[in-house]
């Protein structure tokens, strides 16, 4: 019998990009979408190099893994691929949990442990997204490989909205983080991500946390103009109207959600009214219930 449960999506709300030079971010799970063991019904995803990967580490018991394909069980997913929502994570996260035989009890380890395992789809990883499939759980990146699982999300202060805009556009994220990497050389542009846009996202991050609305939406605000300047190559064009007139009219403020370049748009209301087509992001699903 594999586990009963479910491996929820990620969403980077803070930090795409900027990350990558160091700065702080902040992703959570994001139980719109998510994936889980079932046994009967449709076969799920090719996953044959993946659990020939897995069956030659030592760690994990590929006799119980070959045995439950067999019994009819596979890995189901709802979680968009090439949104940048996490679905490697999650399936790593699931496979960490059926099949490790001995589970990692120092968060540092099991970090390890997942990104090893999702290390197999994109060559390297932080093992950032599995961890938060697994544990359900936020995380805040400090920065120098510090980390800081949170708790309970953030909720989202009185009065503003969340929300997403899906482009409907599947995205490769290697390419566009290469793109990126190779814009940093150029020190002045390197310079920029470091003193301008990350203070921005480390302000951001502490007034979600802290539930200060109006620093929430003034550097929201900011990123949006940040991206709009620096990053709109990695906006959708069919965007750019949108993503103009809310910072004219300050009804709406657009962010890239990780890579950029399709995937979702993240969007902040800071008179909590949505735009048509907008997805509400809710942190606590069950409570609707």
């Amino acid at each position: 019998m594999l586990p009963f449960r479910a491996y929820p999506s990620k969403l980077l709300l803070f930090g795409e990009y900027s990350v990558i030079l160091g700065s702080e971010a902040l992703a959570v799970p994001y139980q719109a979408f998510e994936s889980q063991w079932m046994q009967g019904g449709d076969a799920g995803p090719a996953l044959d190099d993946f659990v020939t990967f897995v069956q030659s580490m030592k760690e994990y018991d590929g006799g119980a893994m070959q045995e439950a394909i067999r019994a009819g069980w596979s890995y189901q997913s709802t979680i968009p691929i090439g949104y940048g929502l996490g679905s490697s994570g999650a399936l790593c996260a699931a496979v960490y949990d059926a099949f490790r035989l001995e589970k990692e009890t120092d968060i540092n380890a099991l970090r390890k442990s997942l990104a090893t395992l999702e290390g197999f789809f994109h060559g390297s990883s932080s093992g950032t997204d599995p961890l938060i499939s697994y544990l359900n759980a936020g995380i805040h990146l400090l920065g120098a490989n510090a980390f800081e699982m949170l708790e309970a999300i953030p909720p989202i202060p009185t009065g503003l909205s969340i929300f997403l805009l899906d482009t409907g556009i599947p995205r490769s994220t290697a390419p566009l983080v290469k793109d990126f990497l190779s814009a940093c050389t150029d020190s002045s542009f390197n310079a920029r991500i470091r003193e301008e846009l990350s203070p921005l996202v480390q302000l951001a991050i502490q007034a979600l946390r802290e539930g200060q609305s109006n620093l929430l939406v003034e550097n929201w605000k900011l990123i949006s103009q940040f991206q709009w300047q620096w990053f709109r190559t990695l906006i959708p064009e069919p965007y750019h109207d949108l993503w103009q007139s809310g910072l004219l009219n300050d009804n709406c403020y657009l962010k890239l959600c990780g890579a950029g370049g399709g995937g979702f748009i993240l969007g902040l209301s800071p008179k909590g009214t949505l735009i048509p087509g907008a997805i509400l992001f809710n942190p606590y699903p069950a409570s609707t219930e």
